[in-house]
C-alpha cells in the first residue's frame, strides 16, 4: 500500500527521489508518468540492491545455526551406529533425504479425538525399580510416543526437538506396510494368491534360488534363501545390499538378489531377511498398474485420513520402493495405520484386506517343535514378552524396526502405541525394554 500511494503521490515522489539525487538531467518535472516510472525504477533497484542479498545473508546465517539435517550424514554410519547422538536424531527426522523417494499423497484429514479419560501420572516397575514416563521418554531415547484408546488420543508428545510435523524414518516398520499392500492387491485382484510363485509377478528372478519361492514363504521369511542380517557389518547380506542401493543404479538390487543361494528348501528355515521384503515390493511393482506408493496412497493412506503425505525409499530416481525400510510419516500417521490394522484392515464401509488376512497374518510360524513369532511382516509382540500376562499381554501384535520404532496393536484391549526412538545403533536394547512399556501403558489404561 506504501509502494502504491508513492506511485501516485507526486509530492511523496519527489522527495526521495531528489534527496537520493536519482533524478535525471534530462528528466522533465512536469511529466508525471516519466516521474511514476522512475519511481518504479526506484524500487526495483532498492529491492535488488538491498532486500535480496539482506534476505540471503539471513537465509546463510540461519542455515549455518539452525540444527537441520545439513546433509552431510552418511548412510552408512547410521547403519553402523557411529552417529552422535543429535546426529541420529537428524538422521531420522531427515530419512527422506539420504536416497531418491516417491511421495505418499494424503487426502482428507481424519482427525484423531482425545480422550475423556487420558494417561495420567503413570508409572511402572521394571526390574525392581519404579519408572514413570519423563523416565521412559529420557532414558529410552523416545522423539514420538502417542497412545490410542478407541480411536481416542489418551496421551501424545513429540521429543528430541521435533513436533507433529517431523516425518520421521520407521526403518522395518516398512516390511509391515509392504506386507499389507500383498494383502489389498490380492483383494483388488491384482495379485491370485498368497501361493503364487515369486516369479510370477518378477520373471528376473527366473532360474535363481527363488524358483520355487512362494508369495506366502516371502512374507513370511520362510523362502530357504541365505541370509546374513546384521545391520553394522558391510559384508553380511543387509551391508551388501545397502551398497547395492546406494549405487542408485535401476536394477541394481535385482542383480544382487540373483547371486543369492538356497541355504533350505522353501518353507523349511525361517530367516529374517530384509532382502525378501524388498522382493515383496518388486512382486508388488509387476502386479500394479501404478507405483507401489501411489497404490498405498490410494488404498490405506488416503483412506485411513493420513494427516500429511509420506515418503518412501527407492533404488533409484524413478525405480522400485525399498521393501524392508525407508518409510518416513508423521507419528499421528503411524498411529492411524495402526486402527486400520485394528480394524482388521477397514476403512468405514471399504474392506481393503481381504477377508481373514489379519488372523493368517499374525498367526506364529511352526518350524518342527518351536514357533517363531512372525506373521506376514508382522511380529507376535505378545510371543516375544517375557512375562506376557493379563489382557495386554496376549493377541498383542506390530511392527517393528531398528533403533527402536514400534506400532503396537492390541485388539482386545483396543489400544494402539506409536514410539519412535532414536537408540544409538540398530539392535541395541533401551534401558527400560520397549514391550514391558507397551505392556504396562496398555494395563493403564484398562
Amino acid at each position: 500500500m506504501l509502494i502504491i500511494l508513492l506511485i501516485l503521490n507526486d509530492t511523496c515522489y519527489d522527495a526521495p527521489i531528489n534527496a537520493l539525487g536519482l533524478q535525471m538531467p534530462w528528466e522533465n518535472p512536469a511529466d508525471v508518468t516519466e516521474r511514476r516510472v522512475k519511481m518504479i525504477r526506484f524500487i526495483v533497484r532498492f529491492v535488488l540492491r538491498s532486500y535480496v542479498p539482506a534476505m540471503a545473508i539471513i537465509a546463510i546465517f540461519c542455515a549455518q545455526h539452525s540444527n537441520s539435517y545439513a546433509g552431510d550424514i552418511a548412510v552408512d554410519d547410521l547403519y553402523a551406529g557411529r552417529l552422535l547422538p543429535d546426529e541420529v536424531v537428524d538422521s531420522f527426522s531427515h530419512g527422506d533425504q539420504f536416497f531418491a523417494t516417491r511421495t505418499v499423497k494424503s487426502g482428507r484429514k481424519t482427525p484423531l479425538p482425545y480422550a475423556s479419560q487420558p494417561l495420567e501420572n503413570f508409572v511402572m516397575q521394571y526390574k525392581g525399580r519404579q519408572y514413570d514416563l519423563y523416565d521412559i521418554l529420557s532414558l529410552n531415547r523416545i522423539a514420538g510416543l502417542l497412545v490410542l484408546k478407541k480411536g481416542e488420543i489418551a496421551f501424545e508428545t513429540m521429543q528430541l526437538g521435533q513436533d507433529h510435523s517431523t516425518r520421521w524414518m520407521s526403518m522395518s516398520v516398512t516390511k509391515t506396510i509392504s506386507g499389507l499392500l500383498v494383502g489389498a492387491a490380492i483383494q483388488d485382484g491384482y495379485i491370485s494368491s498368497v501361493d503364487d510363485p515369486v516369479t510370477k509377478y518378477v520373471p528376473a528372478l527366473v532360474g535363481t534360488a527363488y524358483d520355487g519361492v512362494t508369495i506366502r514363504h516371502v512374507l513370511t521369511m520362510r523362502s530357504g534363501i541365505a541370509w546374513t542380517e546384521v545391520q553394522a557389518d558391510p559384508k553380511s547380506s543387509r551391508g551388501r545390499l545397502l551398497a547395492v542401493q546406494k549405487e542408485q543404479r535401476p536394477g541394481a538390487w535385482i542383480d544382487f538378489v540373483r547371486t543369492l543361494e538356497r541355504q533350505a528348501p522353501p518353507g523349511e528355515v525361517w530367516n529374517y531377511s530384509t532382502g525378501e521384503s524388498q522382493v515383496l515390493t518388486a512382486v508388488l511393482t509387476g502386479a500394479l498398474d501404478m507405483p507401489v506408493s501411489e497404490y498405498l496412497s490410494k488404498r490405506i493412506w488416503k483412506p485411513i485420513g493420513a494427516e500429511r503425505s509420506a515418503h518412501w525409499w527407492l533404488d533409484a530416481r524413478g525405480g522400485t520402493e525399498i521393501g524392508g525400510s525407508g518409510f518416513s510419516a508423521v507419528l499421528r500417521d503411524y498411529g492411524r495405520l495402526g486402527l486400520f490394522l485394528l480394524n482388521e484392515g477397514r476403512v468405514a464401509d471399504d474392506q481393503v484386506l481381504p477377508d481373514g488376512w489379519m488372523t493368517a497374518a499374525t498367526m506364529p510360524q511352526q518350524m518342527g517343535e518351536s514357533f517363531i513369532p512372525y506373521g506376514y511382516q508382522l511380529w507376535l509382540i505378545d510371543k516375544m514378552m517375557k512375562q506376557a500376562s493379563g489382557q495386554c499381554g496376549q493377541q498383542a501384535y506390530g511392527a517393528l524396526g531398528a533403533y527402536g520404532q514400534v506400532i503396537y496393536i492390541n485388539p482386545s484391549a483396543e489400544t494402539v502405541i506409536v514410539i519412535l526412538s532414536a537408540l544409538p545403533k540398530a539392535m541395541i536394547e533401551p534401558p527400560i525394554d520397549h514391550l514391558s512399556v507397551l505392556a504396562s501403558i496398555c494395563e493403564a489404561l484398562l
